[in-house]
């Protein structure tokens, strides 16, 4: 008799848990960060639309905060000499956060950036 009552009891609980309320739910992994040629993409590509020629490296410099937010970007230098691609960039770095395990403030760090037209496979 004891055995029944346990039996049934261990099915009662089987089937509480197979109830959505008490599935647990998995959690998504976050999708990764954005590289930074994906961040950049949107400021080079309208661009490259009007000028399929359009290429060339811009460097970037800025300073990085103790908490890792990336300050007071600039350009250094740029070969495509596009306002509209260099004001959108600065923009991007702009919003930055940066791992800094020094917690110290880092000034004028450097990001170069290259900007080519993809390549087109032949058909």
């Amino acid at each position: 008799m004891q055995m029944n009552t346990a039996a049934r009891l261990l099915g009662f609980l089987m089937l509480v848990c197979l109830l959505p309320s008490c599935q647990r739910k998995a959690t998504p992994p976050a999708p990764p960060p954005p590289t930074p040629d994906q961040e950049v993409w949107p400021c080079y590509e309208p661009e490259l639309r009007k000028d399929p020629t359009l290429k060339g490296m811009v460097l970037v410099t800025f300073d990085i905060e103790a908490s890792g937010q990336v300050t007071r970007a600039k350009i250094k230098s740029s070969e495509l000499s596009n306002p509209d691609v260099e004001l959108c960039l600065l923009s991007v770095v702009n919003k930055w956060k940066l791992a800094n395990p020094s917690g110290a403030v880092i000034h004028d760090a450097k990001f170069p950036f290259h900007f080519k037209p993809p390549t087109r496979k032949a058909k």
